[in-house]
């Protein structure tokens, strides 16, 4: 199984004035930049979209979900949730700026890294009582060398649309399925239907589809 990188697709770090700057803060990671015209075309249709940006939580870099106002959002609170549209022209407004801006109630606005966008799972049933579903496959992909046999086969036994993770060490797989009561951990794989969020790369094949 190969997942390309295309051309249009690439890494991004950016300066920007940290919440706590302190000497032993590391660099802020690279990030596999959103390729938005490869994203599932259903998923665009949803208010289930936020901003995320990289923010340093005293000992690593982590992945924040933002709204498009710059304020915290929450992948429990569908009002924290914009249109795709909406967060892909906030994210490239960021862009343009070289940073995320974070507001937190009073407190200054924070500058923060660009980090991408995001798609959160509601669990949220159709007609047929099927919810999309995210399967987390991390850090199976080595700088160097083959994706892990682990995963292919897992990933090909699913059959749905797959993507790179913006670290580009991992991959995630979207599908629809029946909810789950709560998340799932297994042998480093996570998979849920609520409550989470995928940062979302569009890092995939040709054609890829959400199945059930």
């Amino acid at each position: 199984m190969t997942i390309p990188v295309h051309s249009s697709i690439v890494t991004a770090t950016a300066a920007v004035t940290t919440p706590d700057a302190k000497a032993a803060i590391q660099a802020p990671p690279k990030f596999i930049r959103p390729n938005f015209e490869r994203m599932p075309p259903e998923l665009k249709l949803l208010k289930n979209w936020v901003l995320w940006g990289a923010v340093w939580n005293g000992s690593k870099w982590t992945k924040r979900p933002i709204q498009v106002s710059g304020y915290g959002a929450s992948t429990t609170n569908p009002k924290h949730w914009s249109s795709f549209d909406d967060v892909k022209q906030a994210y490239e407004r960021a862009v343009q700026r070289g940073y995320i801006e974070l507001r937190e109630k009073d407190k200054p606005i924070q500058q923060i890294p660009v980090g991408g966008i995001g798609f959160v799972f509601d669990a949220q049933p159709d007609e047929d009582g099927l919810v999309f579903a995210g399967v987390d496959f991390d850090g199976v992909i080595p700088r160097e060398g083959e994706i892990s046999s682990f995963a292919v086969e897992r990933v090909k036994r699913i059959g749905s649309y797959v993507e790179k993770s913006v670290s580009g060490t991992g991959l995630h797989v979207i599908l629809k399925a029946h909810p789950l009561s709560g998340g799932i951990t297994h042998k480093g794989i996570e998979l849920y239907t609520g409550g989470r969020f995928f940062t979302m790369t569009g890092c995939a094949p040709d054609n890829a589809q959400i199945i059930a």
